[in-house]
């Protein structure tokens, strides 16, 4: 028994008496990074890398310890040039996406620009300052150089580079995101939406055995009406203004009931219940128009995070709308990918749906028009 007992301990992540956390061998554990301004064991040694590199010009081929130790600020100052030339040529992009992106605030592009940690603002400064000194006690900046001195001094900028890790800026941070590793928050919460809710609706999985246009039919039948379009319409509010329902967010929107539910066993859960609301919308005051629609959910939870005061909040708040607009992208992809029509994204600025003609009824009237005109158009080629 106390075997048995010692084999299933052994398998999952447990507080032992001494307050440290155990991990099984199998398992991820928590791992230190250099560029969190921690004492972990790479942080020591990518230092003492760097210094051992610094020290070898100095005690064995410089022969002006005071040129030699110029030359190294001289040189961490240049790199600190090519890092804002890089950034220069990112914010030319930049540029573009000032109103979509960073609400037309130009202080937060700026400061994006000009961020750097601590230890990189600490050694700038004071690589400056021994430049400085040097010149205005030399009355001139004239270095020599040696080659076997500079080789062994790039070697050591190039570790210590590392330890300021100059580009973790958000600046730097959102152009990672648009990359589109699929790694980052916006394609995770893509992913799972698919995975975890959109394809258990779109396609016959569950009790009931029945696609997304199969419920919307059965739907048509009982209630004796009519769809314009057999899809299910996803909301994407830049502003993660999402509602709890659609009729808070247009006066000319009415929830009229909801479709057949769907019953899924998943992940310990018993008939799980899946379901979609149908919505009526008043055109012109008097034509109803029927319409299947709902925000995507991953974002209603994403605004609680960022609202949240929490370790990663912040970031969370600065990349805000790169998240969102990822989430968009990579979902779209996953729906073409997996060849489903069913689903339709609608993605908007959001926020004011209720000002002229930004009515968020007025988007899904659109959207219905739009798709029934492409089905047309493709019908007479």
């Amino acid at each position: 028994m106390e075997s048995q007992l010692k084999s299933v301990r052994s398998k999952y992540v447990r507080k032992k008496l001494n307050g440290q956390t155990y991990y099984p061998p199998t398992l991820p554990r928590v791992r230190k990074h250099y560029f969190k301004e921690t004492f972990s064991k790479t942080t020591i040694i990518i230092f003492f890398v760097s210094l051992v590199f610094f020290l070898i010009p100095m005690l064995f081929i410089s022969e002006n310890l005071i040129n030699s130790i110029t030359l190294y600020s001289s040189l961490i100052i240049f790199r600190f040039m090519c890092e804002y030339l890089h950034r220069f040529i990112l914010l030319c992009e930049e540029k573009s996406h000032i109103k979509s992106r960073y609400n037309n605030k130009l202080s937060t592009v700026f400061s994006n620009f000009m961020s750097l940690s601590k230890t990189a603002v600490t050694t700038l400064i004071l690589s400056i300052i021994i430049v400085v000194v040097v010149g205005a006690s030399k009355k001139s900046l004239a270095i020599i150089v040696n080659k076997n001195e500079l080789f062994w001094l790039l070697l050591s900028i190039f570790m210590l580079m590392k330890l300021l890790n100059l580009n973790s800026t958000k600046l730097h941070m959102s152009y990672w995101i648009s990359q589109n590793y699929g790694i980052d928050y916006g394609a995770g919460m893509a992913y799972s939406f698919y995975h975890g809710y959109l394809k258990l609706l779109l396609t016959k999985i569950g009790i009931g055995d029945v696609n997304l246009k199969e419920n919307m039919e059965l739907y048509e039948s009982h209630h004796d009406i009519k769809f314009e379009v057999y899809k299910l319409f996803i909301l994407i509010p830049k502003s993660l203004n999402c509602y709890e329902s659609l009729e808070e967010g247009s006066k000319y929107v009415e929830c009229a009931s909801s479709m057949l539910e769907k019953k899924i066993t998943r992940a310990g859960v018993k008939d799980r219940v899946y379901k979609n609301s149908v919505y009526k919308i008043f055109e012109n005051n008097k034509d109803i128009r029927y319409v299947l629609a709902e925000y995507a959910t991953p974002l209603k939870t994403f605004i609680e995070v960022v609202k949240h005061t929490g370790q990663h909040s912040e970031t969370y708040k600065a990349l805000e709308s790169d998240i969102v607009h990822q989430f968009y992208i990579t979902l779209q992809m996953i729906l073409k990918e997996n060849h489903l029509n069913t689903c339709e994204l609608l993605y908007y600025e959001g926020g004011c749906e209720e000002i002229g003609n930004l009515s968020l009824s007025r988007f899904l009237l659109e959207g219905q028009k739009s798709l029934k005109q492409k089905k047309n158009d493709r019908c007479h080629i």
